[in-house]
């Protein structure tokens, strides 16, 4: 990992992957550090999910901003109950001290901007082996079982946000 102050080239063979919660064991995320800022502490790296997972609410002091690679990100602001789902090679942005959770399904990877650091406040802990293989959040599981249909978290498009044009970005 570069810290220094210059440019920064990381390929695949220079990765180094390690699980984030080592308790999970095979079904830890696994995440390589891309880069730290060395004035600011902004902290890039790249998460990769064998396993689906519920990440429990929490807050970061600074924005987060996911670039998906893979698969898909649902987040849910844990205030307003707004949701975001966040498909391949899509982006989402989020303002520091929002209280929000996300689902990840297995398969997914993202790249990971912290602006102030790989830091976590966790409300209710971090994510344990209840939350492991839970890729939606409970009631849409509920619903599409109710329904007879696939689990799809966000069926249909994604409505247009307030004040942008249909070339503009688009809440879900």
């Amino acid at each position: 990992m570069n810290t220094k102050h210059e440019p920064v080239c990381v390929n695949k063979l220079d990765q180094k992957w390690e699980k984030m919660l080592p308790d999970l064991g095979k079904d830890s995320p696994l995440f390589t550090l891309l880069r730290v800022d060395p004035q600011t502490a902004a902290t890039t790296l790249m998460i990769d999910f064998p396993t689906a997972i519920h990440i429990p609410k929490h807050t970061h002091e600074k924005s987060e901003t996911h670039i998906i690679l893979r698969g898909s990100h649902l987040f849910e602001n844990s205030d307003t109950g707004e949701r975001f789902d966040i498909k391949a090679n899509g982006y989402f942005y989020l303002p520091g001290h929002i209280v929000h959770e996300a689902w990840v399904p297995a398969g997914s990877q993202a790249i990971i901007i912290l602006e102030d650091g790989w830091k976590v406040n966790w409300l209710e802990g971090p994510p344990t082996a209840e939350d492991v293989g839970k890729g939606a959040p409970p009631r849409l599981i509920v619903e599409a079982q109710s329904s007879n249909q696939a689990l799809q978290p966000t069926a249909g498009a994604c409505r247009l946000s307030q004040g942008h044009s249909s070339l503009g970005p688009r809440r879900c």
